[in-house]
């Protein structure tokens, strides 16, 4: 019998609270409807958002969902593309969400996001290493 691997249902976000002519960039909107429509089309879709959906087979077979930082959607994707899941990508929104009102609050929220991004590659760069066999 052929087993279905598709786990991440990954979609784009909206936001209430956008200022006029979005000067910080907050809508990311190059990188959802583009670079992640790209890397989807090329088998390395990266969930990126607060909005997305997992089997709990996958969640299970990853050890559950990583809380040792807060980027834990691209951490989850990389875990489960190792172990042989594919995901798809939905360039629609059907989420909203909030960003960040001051600039000091944008500037904290990335600056915790490239923290733990870097994290996050010292994390599964270290996976890769104890078990290249399991890399697929």
């Amino acid at each position: 019998m052929y087993k279905i691997r598709l786990l991440i249902d990954f979609l784009a976000q909206s936001f209430y609270n956008l200022p006029a002519g979005d000067p910080l960039f907050q809508s990311n909107n190059i990188s959802w409807y583009y670079n992640d429509l790209a890397f989807d089309l090329a088998g390395m879709g990266l969930n990126s958002g607060s909005g997305w959906i997992m089997r709990r087979l996958a969640v299970e077979e990853i050890g559950g969902f990583p809380t040792y930082c807060l980027v834990e959607d691209l951490c989850s994707s990389v875990l489960v593309l190792t172990e042989g899941w594919r995901t798809a990508y939905v360039p629609v929104a059907v989420q909203w969400g909030l960003v960040p009102e001051t600039y000091a609050a944008e500037v904290k929220q990335r600056t915790r996001w490239v923290s733990c991004s870097f994290l996050n590659e010292t994390f599964t760069t270290r996976i890769q290493e104890e078990n290249p066999s399991d890399m697929r």
